[in-house]
């Protein structure tokens, strides 16, 4: 009852005194630990729900409400298992088998995660979140028609579901369906009209007309706001800034960038000094290697030739992994996580044991892992295809890695005018945490250092194992270079890949609408506009020669 009234101090006090009067009171625990829970005391509920599962072992809810708490407190094996036991309990749970499919799928255990939410849905037909949840796994395991599908199924059931039209709109937007994606983000708005997130997403589509004036005014008002969070704050100033491009108001288009930028790089936790010794840590490992790499002896050749496109972030990665995904012996698998985050773990773990001198038992160390983890999750796609794409751009950093453990993989390294990819970052919210140099002038000058400087030493350790493409010139002479491109990945000519604007596959990044249409030529001059305002990072990359 207190609780219901919103009496939390008064409500914890009761569950104090009952425990104090009655200390096998497993009820009073447990009541204590959700509402402390609610109130972020996440140390003292898990507390709570120990001794309550100490006096009755046997009760799943308890299993399943101490795995959120282990979850907040981000001990994500410790969750997995308290749900696991929760459903040894209980077989027909839906619940736990939702969570932890949610739980699987954070971890990139997308098949797994399917897994859990079908049975969370054959315990739970009318489980309109296990269906929505579902439809972001099979999106990212590339099974956009059966991912639509749920997601359609999820509305069905609860049509106010404002986070599955969200996510319906997320994946529309990512095959192309931009009408589609359009109005499912519209209702996502309608059901929720402060949902941020959802107004940010749909100012990627919009083009701003006069008729979309009343969207600006609501996020007008809304950036005014001083009771809303930061994090949903964001969203509408880059909604904003994208409505002003469009409108061509460049001035406040700039203004309103900052302003999200500054918001963005705020809730980051990114430390650019650490960033800077990763990468001296990783040229440390390869300064004592012969210029000409031979195969590791223990290192099977792969049936299949992994191919990555590097660079950095917003340099035309996206469209060359298009225009080779378009080829019938090829598949675009997008930006895979995977391999930063098996490699990045043993990184650290030299620094902190203090083997960043034991070069080359650390780079075997990362090389079995990649052949092992990596190259078996490609082999595990089952594909046709045996060429395989990795667009992930931030991959420059590992090349030492990738071609030690895996010679026979193509690199395709993409180069932009510094100060347009510069610009093109600068202006782009992205999503995860990889790129939190990305909202502020200097520093992402500084990392533009960085990877040029690092690119240079790997060619100085592996020359002749990349193939450069300049963006520009692919824009201004589309089937010449298309076909070296080709011809460097031993590649038969396809007339499909000059019409990649046609192809049907999803596109997850930055780069969803630009690749759905034909070769866009002038984009690297965007930033011409802006070049009184970009001053400080156009300084850096003057004095350091690159411009």
């Amino acid at each position: 009852m207190l609780v219901e009234q919103g009496l939390l101090s008064a409500a914890e006090k009761c569950f104090k005194d009952a425990i104090e009067l009655d200390p096998g009171y497993v009820e009073a625990y447990a009541n204590l630990g959700k509402l402390q829970y609610q109130l972020g005391q996440v140390a003292a509920a898990l507390e709570n729900y120990n001794r309550a599962i100490q006096l009755n072992p046997a009760d799943a809810e308890l299993y399943f409400n101490r795995a959120k708490v282990l979850w907040a407190s981000a001990q994500l094996k410790a969750a997995e298992e308290n749900f696991s036991k929760a459903i040894e309990l209980k077989t027909d749970y839906s619940e736990a088998y939702c969570n932890r499919g949610v739980l699987l799928s954070a971890s990139g255990q997308f098949d797994q995660a399917v897994e859990d939410f079908d049975e969370a849905i054959r315990y739970a037909p009318d489980l309109a979140v296990a269906y929505s949840n579902r439809g972001n796994a099979l999106s990212e395991l590339g099974n956009t028609e059966a991912a639509l599908a749920s997601y359609d199924r999820a509305v069905q059931l609860n049509p106010d579901y404002a986070n599955a039209f969200f996510n319906r709109g997320n994946l529309q937007t990512s095959t192309g369906l931009f009408d589609d994606a359009r109005e499912s983000f519209k209702r996502a708005i309608q059901i929720n009209p402060e949902y941020a997130e959802a107004y940010y997403n749909r100012s990627c589509l919009e083009e701003y007309s006069q008729e979309s004036d009343a969207d600006i005014d609501f996020m007008e008002t809304q950036i005014k706001r001083q009771d809303l969070a930061d994090a949903e704050l964001k969203y509408y100033y880059f909604a904003l800034a994208n409505a002003y491009e469009r409108k061509q108001d460049f001035a406040r288009h700039f203004a309103l960038l900052l302003q999200g930028n500054r918001l963005r790089r705020k809730e980051l936790d990114y430390n650019f000094a650490s960033e800077r010794d990763a990468f001296a840590t990783i040229k440390a490992l390869f300064t004592d290697i012969p210029d000409h790499v031979q195969p590791p002896l223990n290192a099977d050749e792969p049936d299949l030739t992994p191919v990555f496109i590097v660079g950095m972030p917003r340099s035309g990665t996206s469209l060359v992994e298009q225009i080779l995904a378009s080829h019938s012996q090829v598949h675009g698998a997008g930006e895979l996580a995977r391999l930063r985050k098996i490699v990045m773990p043993i990184i650290r773990a030299a620094v902190r044991e203090g083997r960043s001198n034991d070069r080359s038992d650390v780079r075997d160390d990362i090389g079995k892992v990649i052949r092992s983890d990596y190259l078996g999750y490609l082999k595990s796609l089952n594909l046709q295809e045996k060429f395989i794409i990795d667009k992930s751009p931030l991959n420059f950093v590992f090349l030492g890695f990738i071609l030690s453990a895996i010679p026979s993989a193509k690199i395709i390294h993409v180069q932009r005018d510094p100060v347009a990819v510069c610009w093109s970052i600068f202006k782009h919210n992205f999503s995860g945490d990889a790129n939190g140099y990305a909202y502020d002038m200097d520093e992402l000058a500084e990392y533009y250092l960085l990877y040029e400087d690092l690119m240079e030493f790997w060619q100085t350790r592996f020359p002749g194992k990349f193939y450069h493409l300049d963006y520009e010139e692919m824009t201004e002479n589309q089937e010449v270079e298309t076909r070296k491109l080709l011809e460097f990945c031993g590649l038969d000519w396809e007339q499909r890949c000059l019409d990649f604007h046609s192809t049907k596959r999803a596109v997850k990044t930055a780069s969803h609408v630009q690749v759905r249409k034909k070769m866009y030529r002038g984009s690297s001059s965007a930033w011409t506009r802006y070049e009184k305002q970009l001053q400080p990072l156009i300084s850096r990359l003057a004095a350091a020669g690159y411009l």
